[in-house]
C-alpha cells in the first residue's frame, strides 16, 4: 500500500482506500454481505484474479474486512466488512450520488449488473 506520507486524517484515509478496486470491493460487500472470492470476482468484471487476492489481503491487514472459514460444505473463505468497513457505507452512497452525473451516458464496454 502507498502512502501520501502526511499527517492528515484525509491523506491516512486515502492511503487505504484509494488503490483501484479497493472501494468497489467494499461496494461488493456492502450488497452481498459475506462473500466468497469466486462472488467477490463475479461481482467485479476485469478486476484480475491476483490483484483481487492482493487488495484482499490488504483490506484484512487494515482491518476493513474479515476473512473466516466457512463452515462445510462451502470449505472455502468468506470475506465480509468489519465495523471500520461498514462505515464507508455513507461514503459510498455520496460518491455513488455524486457519480450519478457522469452515467448519463452508458459506454459500450461498460458492465451492468442489477445489483
Amino acid at each position: 500500500m502507498r502512502s501520501y506520507g502526511q499527517y492528515c486524517s484525509i491523506a491516512r484515509g486515502l492511503d487505504v482506500i484509494e488503490d483501484r478496486w479497493t472501494l468497489l470491493i467494499v461496494r461488493e460487500l456492502l450488497l452481498q454481505g459475506p462473500s466468497r472470492f469466486t462472488e467477490l470476482k463475479r461481482g467485479l468484471p476485469g478486476v484480475a484474479t491476483n490483484l483481487l487476492s492482493t487488495r484482499l489481503k490488504e483490506l484484512e491487514a487494515a482491518g476493513l474486512i474479515t476473512r473466516e472459514d466457512a463452515p462445510p460444505p462451502i470449505a472455502t473463505a468468506l470475506y465480509q466488512l468489519s465495523e471500520t468497513g461498514h462505515a464507508l457505507q455513507p461514503v459510498l452512497k455520496e460518491i455513488g450520488l455524486w457519480g450519478l452525473r457522469f452515467t448519463v451516458d452508458k459506454r459500450p464496454d461498460d458492465a451492468f449488473q442489477a445489483l
